[in-house]
């Protein structure tokens, strides 16, 4: 917790977001999501297309059941 001021300071730079989460951590999940959610709503993010935005949305919920599979995040770019 004590780098997340830090990281707007690198936002005006940055192409892309990789943002892990442990699933299994269902103690920290729900932070996890506040924390990403916040990021979204500062420059630049809300230039970042909606659906992006939504489907990592979709990958942040806590509930096991509705979690996106690989197939749904990645669609037609899918191959087997």
């Amino acid at each position: 917790m004590r780098f997340r001021p830090c990281w707007r300071c690198y936002f005006p730079n940055t192409q892309a977001i990789i943002y892990v989460v442990d699933s299994s951590d269902t103690d920290r999940i729900g932070i996890a999501k506040e924390e990403f959610h916040a990021i979204l709503e500062r420059d630049p993010w809300p230039k970042v297309s909606d659906n992006a935005k939504d489907l990592v949305k979709k990958m942040l919920n806590p509930d096991p059941k509705q979690h996106l599979t690989i197939q749904e995040v990645l669609g037609p770019w899918c191959w087997n």
